[in-house]
């Protein structure tokens, strides 16, 4: 009975020493030798492989899902900057045939009158010259060199009368600006003595008053003379007899305020048109002087530049350009008309216009360029 237990602890202690030692030595020696080839071969299972291989496929469907996006974006622009570029041209194209509709030129159908000559020869004129013509197609011409205003009628062609310093008795008879009255009596500017003088429609002397600094002269509907007061920056608006009515404006910088009042025209309403050359504008008045509006000019105005009303149209020559500029009422620009000679135009009631040229008086047609 002693010797059975004996025999199963040796038994134990036997089977318990080889298993603990070999255990020990084998791993240590697995281990060592299994470091270099283990970890590719045995050791990765069937899960790390979704973990360590995924990377690439989930990095690419992250890039395939962003493409579309930007690719979309990228068409979107470049379809804008298209349609930008296709307005850009449209709007470019639209101001040049806007400008080319807007562009005229006078076209001369023939000339009256000769420039060139003295005192002597009546029929002539040599010196700066301002056209004005009346509702009856009466046209003045202002020579300030000889000192004398020709009158022509219109619709003939034909010389009517002079009226120079042998109608005044003054030798330094300079008239500057003329108009004349429903009677068709005739308003002379004389810019030497500084005052208005009247004649008959046969140029006989009438009446004289003062008006100092005068630059321009016109005539109402209601045969109100108005005058520039080129030393007060105003218009002053007499009566027939030179009395005075009323002033418009005055000197200053604000709107219905001149700083060098030249030259003006009234239209069939007997609203004042008035042109400042230092303010490069149009100044509007109502036939009561109350001020309506102002407009800039696309040009620089000059003291050869003069200012006509016709059909709601303001016409002003731009003599160094060779152009006339043509202006609504409102100031929008209507026409830009090439001329060699662009002074003082003026239109009759069979739409010719009238300028002098070199020779004479030359008159002309409208016409598209």
């Amino acid at each position: 009975m002693s010797t059975k237990p004996k025999k199963k602890a040796i038994q134990v202690k036997k089977a318990a020493k080889p298993k603990t030692a070999t255990n020990k030595k084998v791993t240590s020696k697995k281990v060592a030798k299994a470091k270099p080839s283990a970890a590719p071969v045995s050791v990765v299972s069937e899960k790390p492989l979704e973990t360590v291989v995924p990377p690439r496929p989930e990095k690419a469907p992250e890039l395939q899902a962003t493409k579309g996006p930007r690719l979309k974006g990228r068409i979107i622009a470049a379809v804008v900057i298209i349609a930008l570029v296709g307005l850009v041209v449209l709007e470019t194209a639209v101001i040049i045939s806007k400008k080319s509709s807007q562009e005229r030129a006078f076209i001369q159908k023939g000339s009256f009158g000769m420039r060139g000559g003295d005192f002597k020869n009546r029929m002539t004129y040599n010196g700066v010259v301002i056209l004005k013509i009346t509702n009856q197609d009466k046209l003045f011409l202002v020579d300030n060199i000889l000192g004398r205003i020709l009158m022509y009628d219109a619709k003939t062609k034909e010389y009517v009368l002079t009226i120079d310093k042998t109608q005044t008795g003054k030798d330094n008879f300079k008239p500057f600006d003329v108009d004349s009255d429903s009677q068709g009596n005739i308003y002379a500017m004389d810019a030497t003595n500084q005052e208005i003088v009247v004649f008959s429609p046969k140029g006989e002397l009438l009446r004289n008053w003062s008006a100092p600094l005068c630059n321009a002269i016109t005539i109402d509907q209601e045969d109100n003379i108005l005058v520039t007061d080129g030393n007060k920056m105003q218009i002053v608006r007499y009566n027939s007899e030179g009395q005075i009515i009323d002033r418009i404006g005055g000197k200053g910088k604000g709107r219905g305020k001149f700083l060098h009042v030249y030259h003006m025209d009234v239209d069939d309403k007997g609203n004042v048109y008035v042109l400042d050359l230092s303010k490069k504008k149009v100044q509007i008045f109502s036939n009561k002087g109350k001020f309506i509006c102002d407009w800039s000019l696309d040009f620089t105005p000059n003291t050869l530049s003069a200012l006509f009303v016709k059909d709601q149209i303001v016409y002003i020559n731009d003599f160094e350009g060779q152009m006339v500029w043509a202006y609504s009422i409102k100031g929008k620009l209507v026409w830009r008309i090439a001329a060699k000679w662009p002074v003082s135009p003026v239109q009759d009631s069979q739409n010719n216009y009238y300028m002098p040229d070199i020779s004479g008086v030359g008159y002309f047609s409208l016409e598209k360029r």
